[in-house]
């Protein structure tokens, strides 16, 4: 999963960085961090937003646009 599609899938599913930080233990810097490709998205912080946006880990992403 790239950087991008985590971010469409969050905001598809009309959450901001701070709902999925409460449903996940994430803070909103580190899932900002993710979504901007500036850290490693590790196993369990996908397994937790996978999770929190219920979503299976090889899900499709909605498209842009």
């Amino acid at each position: 999963m790239k950087p991008s599609d985590l971010k469409r899938l969050r905001a598809s599913k009309k959450l901001t960085m701070k709902q999925l930080s409460a449903l996940t233990g994430i803070h909103p810097p580190h899932i900002s961090e993710i979504e901007n490709g500036r850290r490693p998205l590790s196993a369990d912080a996908k397994k937790k937003i996978m999770a929190a946006l219920k979503a299976d880990e090889q899900a499709s992403v909605p498209p842009t646009g």
